[in-house]
């Protein structure tokens, strides 16, 4: 259990709860650790948990084999909780004129 939202702010518990703090700083193992595509991805950290009782084991449910390569894809930049959020990818303006031809019923807008 990382903390009890009754008797603390929930960014309380996620700033100083140990598993939070090991799912944000902790290595990742296996091929997760080694995956050029770990900075975006990071496997599914519950999935690792449940069928190996570590956290930050590998996912085994992914089917990618890591080339152990730099990593490909950074992100942006940090965004912590409850910093402002400014999306890093932008609509190109024929993707955008595309979603306006969708109607409203099948976007779900």
């Amino acid at each position: 259990m990382a903390g009890d939202l009754r008797a603390q702010r929930f960014a309380d518990i996620w700033r100083s709860a140990p598993l939070f703090r090991q799912l944000r700083e902790g290595p990742l193992g296996g091929k997760c650790g080694v995956c050029e595509y770990r900075a975006l991805c990071g496997g599914c950290r519950a999935r690792a948990f449940a069928l190996t009782g570590d956290v930050l084991a590998a996912d085994p449910s992914c089917a990618y084999d890591p080339t152990g390569n730099e990593t490909l894809i950074e992100p942006a930049r940090a965004i912590a909780y409850g910093d402002d959020f400014t999306p890093a990818l932008v609509w190109a303006d024929a993707a955008r004129e595309r979603m306006e031809r969708i109607p409203s019923f099948v976007r779900g807008w």
